[in-house]
């Protein structure tokens, strides 16, 4: 699925648009008056567990993350620490009505714009597992968390897998979005796409209250304040 990235930097615009084929993607740079294609490689994975021991069956998942980034002007100065708020949420269905697309989009701001992985980003503490055996899943590896959560007598809770205590949730890696230049603050909207197939197999019914929580990782390990979309219903 496309990937978009706008950028925009001392009032030029750096527009960034890729369009994916397996595990490549084709890619055009506009910046002022300069242009340039070519080819990068760009992956996404998806991961269900829980926060201490998440299980390792990864697996390949079409995603797109539709980003929106400001490099700050000088006199915009944020944390260190990122922040995010709640933006949308939309659902799209296929030609049976079934739901075939969840995009869910939250803004974000960054002091010091250590937001996002390179895909050689695969050593310490950004590896993927901690422990030799290759079971427990290093949460530092992905740095985008979305939990659905299921209304329960008026609580909201995490929904566990069956039979299990791991969590339902999907993670993502955010690709590097740091700017060039002197000035680091970014801001920005991102977009993922979610599965819905984690949510509708089995785990709800068209009567249940849900919600999403979400929160980010810069590389530093700082976690972002933690949001939720408003409650809803599943679409029929």
């Amino acid at each position: 699925m496309p990937i978009n990235l706008n950028i925009f930097y001392m009032m030029k615009t750096l527009t960034f648009t890729t369009c994916t084929a397996a595990a490549k993607n084709y890619f055009s740079i506009k910046f002022g008056t300069f242009d340039f294609t070519g080819f990068k490689k760009l992956y996404g994975k998806k991961e269900e567990g829980n926060n201490a021991t998440m299980q390792n069956n990864l697996y390949f998942l079409s995603l797109a993350f539709v980003f929106c980034i400001s490099a700050c002007k000088e006199s915009e100065i944020y944390p260190s620490t990122p922040s995010i708020d709640y933006k949308s949420l939309n659902f799209y269905s296929d030609t049976s009505g079934s739901i075939s697309t969840v995009k869910l989009t939250f803004g974000f701001k960054d002091g010091d714009g250590d937001l996002g992985l390179e895909d050689k980003d695969t050593l310490s503490p950004y590896n993927n597992y901690l422990d030799p055996n290759r079971t427990i899943i290093n949460k530092y590896y992905y740095n985008c968390y979305v939990y659905p959560l299921k209304s329960i007598n008026g609580i909201f809770c995490n929904i566990n897998k069956a039979f299990s205590i791991d969590t339902l949730y999907d993670a993502f890696r955010i690709q590097n979005l740091t700017p060039d230049g002197k000035h680091k603050a970014i801001r920005g909207d991102i977009e993922v796409e979610l599965d819905p197939n984690l949510l509708t197999s089995g785990y709800i019914t068209n009567n249940d209250t849900l919600k999403y929580r979400i929160f980010i990782y810069d590389r530093a390990l700082h976690q972002s304040n933690i949001i939720e979309s408003p409650a809803f219903m599943w679409p029929n």
